[in-house]
């Protein structure tokens, strides 16, 4: 139950902190590329698990009946895990970086 707040904590306060310093410090780079920067953290290590996963067990199903093979289904959960945490880290990177923004806009005014 802890592992699953952990990556929850890591989702939501990793990728803030970086669209806010990569807007801070590189304002004239684009909103999105920062945003997707921010996401790389937390979305590749799941991509890493799951293709680790994917090319050092045997993915195959010897028989016609139900498949006990858990490989396959640990590397599925963990792709769409890093597609999840891929596109909330986006998100959550694209706040910090239009956060960074708009107080720099309302310092110079």
């Amino acid at each position: 139950m802890t592992d699953q707040f952990l990556i929850f904590f890591a989702v939501v306060l990793v990728p803030f902190p970086i669209g806010f310093v990569l807007a801070h410090y590189r304002p004239e780079s684009r909103s999105l590329k920062n945003a997707a920067l921010a996401a790389l953290p937390v979305s590749l290590p799941c991509f890493a698990y799951a293709l680790w996963i994917t090319f050092t067990n045997d993915m195959t199903c010897p028989t016609k009946e139900p498949c006990e093979n858990m490989a396959v289904l640990w590397a599925m959960a963990f792709y769409v895990i890093g597609v999840l945490t891929a596109v909330t880290g986006f998100g959550v990177g694209l706040l910090g970086d239009a956060y960074a923004r708009n107080r720099a806009k309302n310092r110079s005014e």
